[in-house]
């Protein structure tokens, strides 16, 4: 028995939420004609099966769970194919890289080692916080009570 597009798809979503472009480009490799995938990608679309906006908004507050800040999203985001935009809000941001912070147990006190500031700076800055959001989460901390 044949597979259809129809199938092939819900099959692979059915295992992991996909961009439109990830799930076009999988069943592309399965061997399926273009205009076929792409009918059904509308099909889906229209049933609200295949929701790009939403699991835009999912990946962002995944990745900032797991520590992740606005340039490690923007990339993921443009590798999946749900566009550059991203509106993240920079307090936001900063309260993601505040609470890393605490869990390095990183303290007020640390504030004045300038090597542990900087070391906890450049942390923050490979997992791709903005330079703003790490003055402001820093910023918060100092004004803490210890």
């Amino acid at each position: 028995m044949k597979t259809t597009v129809k199938n092939e798809a819900l099959k692979i979503l059915a295992r992991k939420d996909l961009s439109s472009k990830s799930l076009k480009e999988k069943l592309l490799k399965k061997g399926f004609a273009e205009a076929e995938i792409d009918q059904e990608i509308e099909n889906l679309k229209k049933k609200n099966i295949l929701n790009d906006e939403k699991l835009k908004e999912r990946m962002v507050e995944l990745f900032l769970e797991k520590g992740k800040g606005y340039f490690y999203i923007k990339y993921y985001l443009n590798l999946e194919g749900l566009g550059e935009d991203l509106e993240l809000l920079l307090e936001n941001e900063a309260n993601f890289a505040l609470k890393i912070i605490k869990q390095k147990k990183f303290k007020k006190s640390d504030l004045k080692d300038s090597k542990k500031k900087i070391k906890m700076m450049l942390f923050l800055s490979r997992r791709g916080f903005r330079q703003e959001a790490i003055s402001r989460a820093m910023t918060s901390l100092a004004g803490r009570a210890q």
